[in-house]
């Protein structure tokens, strides 16, 4: 849903990069990343400058999932809230936002998964998002 690598809601806040450094090196190493992060209301304005960064490496694509809002606005709604990963045989579903918060501070829950069929799901669904019209290039 939410990527920022650096803390959000305090006001200390420091730079965390260790998803956005394995993002980057994977596309180094040759491996072709397609990353659907959510756009809404409650989007930080400063996530477009890491994801326009990550954006400018050859084999990574960001977009974004946009779903127009309602009359009348229901608070938190109107997003993909979805947090996952799939790579050919490997899932990761969370229940966190990929920012620093999430993973240094929060209890969240995480599934990994090894096998065809949760993968060929996750990936389903990814495609389904990644081709729908509220997904635009950043």
């Amino acid at each position: 849903m939410d990527y920022f690598p650096a803390t959000l809601y305090i006001s200390n806040g420091f730079y965390w990069p260790v998803i956005d450094d394995a993002l980057r090196s994977a596309a180094y190493r040759g491996v072709r990343v397609n990353f659907l992060v959510s756009k809404w209301n409650h989007t930080n304005p400063l996530m477009y400058q890491y994801l326009r960064s990550l954006n400018l490496l050859d084999l990574i694509r960001v977009k974004l999932f946009h779903i127009e809002e309602w009359d009348p606005v229901i608070p938190f709604t109107r997003v993909q809230h979805a947090k996952f990963l799939v790579t050919e045989n490997e899932a990761f579903i969370s229940t966190s936002n990929w920012s620093a918060n999430y993973f240094l501070w929060t209890g969240g829950v995480t599934l990994n998964w090894v096998g065809n069929d949760v993968v060929n799901e996750l990936q389903s669904c990814f495609d389904r998002d990644w081709n729908s019209p509220y997904s635009t290039l950043i």
